[in-house]
């Protein structure tokens, strides 16, 4: 009875691998559980290990420059990702210079301009 009891507390803990689009591992991405402040990072490899809290239901892959995934656990223990990158356009530039006089001049003079 003791036994039963002790493997029902046990935490899950699910496991992955997170890859680009070309098939290579991702370093560093952020994997959450939806809800909670549990989660982790990827390692040089895109491996990942994650204890799950009780009540876990998905799971969120985020990295900056790539759209965010969310994954249902539906009792697995093993989730791969696939991550796709955004292309997102720049649709504009600010540029901000900043100019002083020569050394000896009384006057401070300041230049800030946008193009």
């Amino acid at each position: 009875m003791l036994l039963a009891n002790l493997s029902l507390m046990a935490q899950q803990t699910i496991t992955g691998v997170v890859k680009d689009t070309g098939g290579q591992p991702m370093s560093g991405v952020t994997v959450v559980v939806r809800g909670t402040s549990a989660g982790t990072l990827t390692g040089l490899d895109g491996k990942y290990s994650l204890p799950l809290p009780a009540g876990a239901t998905t799971l969120r892959f985020s990295f900056i420059g790539f759209t965010n995934l969310e994954v249902a656990i539906s009792g697995r223990s093993v989730i791969d990702a696939v991550l796709q990158q955004t292309i997102s356009e720049i649709t504009e530039v600010v540029v901000v210079g900043l100019w002083y006089p020569e050394k000896g001049n009384c006057n401070r003079s300041y230049f800030i301009g946008y193009f």
